[in-house]
């Protein structure tokens, strides 16, 4: 199957929405554990489009989004986190 602007688009909404219904859970209801879960896939997702770039010796698509807006806001919100003692990264015993 062909990705059409339609099935791209309608994927990229799936995964805001994904996004923003965690966020909400974790801000709401307090619980984190999968907002870092998915924060930690949206970080690591960057990889994917670095190394696709690096790989193919070409642009490839949103990887200026992913440089100049994933990475920054997966710092900062990685901060705040460990800031606000939200989450830690010491070992429970």
């Amino acid at each position: 199957m062909q990705m059409t602007k339609r099935n791209f688009a309608l994927d990229v909404l799936f995964v805001y929405i994904l996004i923003v219904a965690v966020t909400c859970i974790a801000v709401f209801f307090s619980y984190h554990l999968l907002y870092l879960a998915v924060l930690a896939i949206f970080f690591f997702h960057l990889f994917t489009h670095l190394g696709q770039t690096i790989y193919l010796e070409m642009y490839t698509p949103s990887v200026v989004t992913i440089v100049l807006g994933v990475l920054p806001y997966s710092i900062y919100a990685y901060y705040r986190l460990l800031d606000d003692s939200v989450v830690s990264v010491a070992a429970s015993e």
